[in-house]
Formats: C-alpha cells, structure tokens, sequence
C-alpha cells in the first residue's frame, strides 16, 4: 500500500520551528515514514484484544507492508520537475534523521496538474531512482485545464469531459512519457482514476 500524503503548500501549527508553522506534507511524511517502518512488522495472528467486554478476535497473520523494506509515498500537486528533485532531497534527509537506509522512500508522481504535465519527463528523470508510479487525476487535472481557459467561455459539463481530446491526450501523453522513461521496468504507469464510485 501506498501512502498519500496533504500537498507542499499547506501548512500547519501542530508543530513549530522556531515559532514559525511548518508544511503539514513534512510532519505527514515522517509520521507515515515512522509507522510503516518502526510499527508496522505484519502480525503472526496476534489477538486484537479486548474491547468493552467483547473479544475482537485475532489479527490476520501477513507480513509488513513492504518485504524490503520500501515506503510508498504518493506525491501530490507537484507543479516542476525541481519540485520532484526536492522532495527527493527531503526523503534523503527524512532517512537520515530516522536512521534508514538510502533510497527506503519512493516517490509516487501524480501528474494531475498543468505544469507537471508540462514537465514529466524531466520529473521522472529527476526522481528516477525512487519513483515507483506516475498516475494521472482527472478531478484536479480537469479543474486545472477549466481554470486555464475559463475566459474563453463555457465548458462541457463534467459527463462529457471524459471524451474531450485533451483529456484523452493527457492521459495517452503520460502513458507514453513513462514508457519512454523507463519506468514501466521498475514501477507502474496510470492512465486515469475512476471518478463513479457509485458504478464500480
């Protein structure tokens, strides 16, 4: 399993550096780093306990959430290829503090905003050895595109937009762009997220 964690550019006042609110991305990411390296070693089939007098049963024997050892972390709303190269950099000092081992934490590229489309290929190759998927999101990535031509008139209604040229041609462009990478050899390449929960 993966791990998706809030956007760089909120911040949060549960912690404090020097009086000053830090990004909730980085609190997010040594937590979830924490558990899924420190906490999570699978169970044998451990009882759960008991809650309010009745007897919760036992957990389902499985083993950690990555054999070797890897944490999962979807990235969000990255805009820059740079943007891609930091948050490597921050996954390297995020191992160094906790005492991994270089390259435990890899990147998961959502391609779901204009510029990163722009720049997923250089994205890819910035975090080329830690990245385990590139996807594609609709949702943000159609808000993206009404923002950017909104003042040329109206849009077709949300139904319709799936069968829009552009969308067809984001979602085929970041296929295409993940296989000329590379990346199909060590990791995945999404074509779209499916929106109707409801007709699953």
């Amino acid at each position: 399993m993966s791990v998706r964690n809030v956007a760089l550019h909120v911040y949060t006042d549960m912690v404090k550096v020097n009086g000053q609110e830090i990004p909730e991305r980085i609190l997010g990411v040594f937590l979830t780093t924490l558990i899924a390296t420190f906490h999570d070693k699978g169970s044998g089939g451990d009882a759960r306990g008991v809650h309010r007098g009745a007897d919760e049963g036992r957990m389902p024997t499985r083993g950690p959430n990555s054999k070797k050892g890897y944490v999962y972390q979807v990235t969000p709303k990255l805009q820059t290829a740079e943007e891609a190269a930091e948050q490597v950099r921050f996954f390297e000092a995020v191992e160094g503090k906790l005492g991994m081992v270089e390259g435990s934490i890899l990147i998961g590229i959502m391609n779901e905003e204009l510029g990163m489309t722009l720049q997923v290929a250089d994205s890819l190759r910035a975090a080329q050895s830690r990245t385990f998927f590139t996807n594609t999101g609709f949702l943000d990535r159609t808000g993206d595109e009404i923002n950017a031509v909104m003042e040329i008139g109206p849009v077709v209604p949300t139904e319709e937009m799936r069968n829009e040229t552009w969308l067809q041609t984001y979602e085929d462009y970041n296929v295409s762009v993940g296989l000329s990478t590379g990346l199909y050899k060590v990791g995945q390449i999404g074509k779209g997220m499916w929106v109707f929960p409801d007709h699953m």
